[in-house]
C-alpha cells in the first residue's frame, strides 16, 4: 500500500512538472470596497481573467480610464468578469452613481465637477471627485519580495 502511495505521488509530481512549464492564464478577484479596490494594483498578463466583486454597499459602474471596456450596473454583492486583452491601458475606475456629473461616459471624454472636459485617452489624472475610486493593472510582473536578515 505504501508503495502504491509513493508511485502515485511520483506520477503526480511528474505530471505537474510537465504542465508548469507552459504559460497559462490566471484568475484574479478584485473586491470593490466602499472607497477602494482591493487589491488596488493587480499584476496581470493578457489572457488573465479579472472578476470584480462588488462589496461597496451600492451599485457601481466599472470602466477602463480610456473607455476600452465597461461593466455597467454591478449590483452590490454581484460579480462580473472580463478577460485582459493585449492593448488595454492600465488604469480603471469606478464612480458611485450620482457623484460627479451623474452620467456614464460613452466616449473618451469626461466632464469634471467644474464642467471642464478630461481626455480619458491621455495621461492626465482622472479627477479625485467624491465617489471615484481608481485601480491599476500592472503588466510588468509582481515585485520581488524584500528579504531581510
Amino acid at each position: 500500500m505504501l508503495k502504491n502511495f509513493f508511485m502515485r505521488a511520483a506520477v503526480t509530481a511528474a505530471a505537474l512538472t510537465c504542465t508548469t512549464g507552459s504559460a497559462s492564464a490566471e484568475n484574479f478577484d478584485i473586491l470593490i470596497m466602499e472607497m477602494s479596490f482591493f487589491p488596488s494594483v493587480s499584476y496581470v498578463q493578457p489572457g488573465d481573467t479579472l472578476t470584480f466583486i462588488n462589496e461597496s454597499g451600492v451599485d457601481r459602474d466599472i470602466r477602463s480610464r480610456n473607455a476600452q471596456w465597461f461593466i455597467p450596473d454591478l449590483a452590490n454583492g454581484a460579480s462580473a468578469s472580463i478577460v485582459i486583452e493585449d492593448s488595454w491601458k492600465n488604469e480603471y475606475l469606478s464612480r458611485i452613481k450620482g457623484s460627479g456629473n451623474g452620467e456614464t461616459p460613452t466616449d473618451t471624454t469626461e466632464t469634471n465637477a467644474d464642467d471642464s472636459l478630461v481626455d480619458l485617452t491621455g495621461d492626465e489624472t482622472v479627477p479625485n471627485e467624491a465617489g471615484t475610486i481608481m485601480g491599476v493593472l500592472n503588466y510588468s510582473g509582481a515585485p520581488d519580495p524584500v528579504v531581510s536578515n
